[in-house]
């Protein structure tokens, strides 16, 4: 390196020193964020893994607004690809004006999405109903009424337990719907 230029940098880091050490910090963090993200993301995918595959998170999920047939489930299983196919049904209910439901049905033997219980029972009664974990507001043993609605056969559900979905990743986020 030349010495004169070696002077004038050395002159320059001297005359401001609080820019000199601010430049440095910012590289400093910038590389520690870097470092942190790559030594993080395979980590965080194999936790999501490992999650999924405890929890048989389905690959495919197909909904209609007509429901679909028994002979569309056969068609469904009958392809190669295919390992587990099951039905499920699914209710969106406008609860209140601010507060929008979906109504899981509950099958004891299904093996995909199981749900992971936080506290309480799973259902063992047509009118026993698990909440989201989120919930708060609701404890075990209290009464969960919803309004009457179309392919709902119950209104009112004890509420047993408080579960995660593996159908939501997010914990804030419980998707989106087109009612409300």
């Amino acid at each position: 390196m030349n010495t004169t230029y070696f002077k004038a940098t050395i002159r320059e880091i001297t005359y401001s020193w609080g820019k000199f050490i601010s430049i440095v910090l910012i590289i400093l963090l910038g590389s520690l964020l870097y470092v942190g993200i790559r030594a993080t993301g395979p980590d965080l995918d194999n936790s999501a893994d490992q999650y999924f595959a405890h929890q048989n998170l389905g690959d495919l999920t197909l909904t209609s607004t007509l429901g679909l047939s028994n002979r569309d489930l056969s068609l469904i299983r009958a392809d190669a690809q295919v390992q587990t196919a099951e039905p499920s049904h699914m209710v969106t209910v406008k609860k209140s004006p601010n507060q929008v439901v979906q109504v899981y049905s509950y099958v004891k033997s299904a093996k995909l999405n199981q749900l992971k219980l936080v506290s309480g029972h799973l259902p063992q009664k047509a009118d026993q109903i698990v909440l989201d974990q989120k919930a708060k507001s609701y404890q075990i043993g209290d009464r969960y009424r919803l309004p009457a609605t179309a392919g709902l056969k119950t209104k009112t559900f004890k509420v047993v337990g408080f579960v995660n979905s593996p159908l939501f990743v997010s914990s804030t986020d419980r998707g989106t719907t087109n009612v409300g």
